[in-house]
């Protein structure tokens, strides 16, 4: 790990649909501690020179989502899932809330496992760093084409539950991709980091001052 006086460099890391070159491009070059990554991954034989800590998209390979659930799916090292919840990395509090495979692609929202947003509901009141999630809190939208109706107009990309959910956690940074576009945003004092799927959009840096120990929090790093 690459010490820092300022704290820990953080890569963030959008939808990566099996693409591990860009991503390992970028962190040759900006040498995080560590890196989070929002979903849609496939990913999971991959070695990685740093932890990878991840969540679930809405598109993911559905023999290793199985595999992962049922514990039969040996994931290499460096590999990380993030089952959801709240969890200390590195003296870093990490809410994670993944998305909820779907076995056919479809536009919209990318849904979440009940039972996994009821737990982050649970653990708020807990201080929270980054609060990640697959699809996004807060209005962020653009036009675009809607491929169910054929008509270029403005599409919202936002899913109420998890703006409310990002609300009541009140982390420092909000996390999340699905949407494929890239931004950065003040939404009522949290900054949402909206991240894309391509190299110019995919990732992004933050740097957080760890704690000795996050209450509330799993320690067991993301491991299942």
């Amino acid at each position: 790990m690459v010490s820092h006086e300022m704290g820990l460099r953080i890569g963030l890391l959008g939808d990566l649909h099996g693409n591990s070159l860009d991503a390992k491009s970028w962190i040759r070059r900006t040498q995080p501690d560590f890196c989070i990554q929002v979903g849609d991954y496939w990913l999971y034989d991959e070695e990685w020179s740093v932890p990878m800590y991840w969540i679930f998209g809405n598109h993911e390979r559905s023999k290793a989502v199985r595999g992962l659930i049922d514990g039969t799916y040996p994931l290499s090292e460096n590999n990380r899932w993030l089952m959801g919840g709240l969890v200390d990395i590195q003296g870093v509090s990490v809410m994670a809330l993944p998305g909820l495979p779907q076995a056919r692609g479809a536009p919209g929202p990318a849904h979440y496992p009940p039972k996994v947003y009821e737990l982050c509901r649970r653990q708020a009141g807990a201080h929270v760093d980054l609060f990640v999630s697959h699809g996004c809190g807060f209005l962020f939208g653009a036009m675009a084409r809607d491929i169910r109706t054929g008509r270029t107009e403005f599409l919202n990309f936002e899913e109420e539950p998890i703006t409310e959910l990002i609300r009541l956690v009140r982390p420092t940074y909000a996390v999340s991709g699905h949407n494929h576009r890239f931004a950065v945003e003040e939404n009522e004092g949290i900054t949402c980091i909206r991240l894309g799927h391509r190299a110019g959009s995919l990732a992004h840096m933050v740097e957080i001052e760890p704690r000795s120990q996050v209450s509330g929090a799993d320690t067991h790093n993301g491991l299942p």
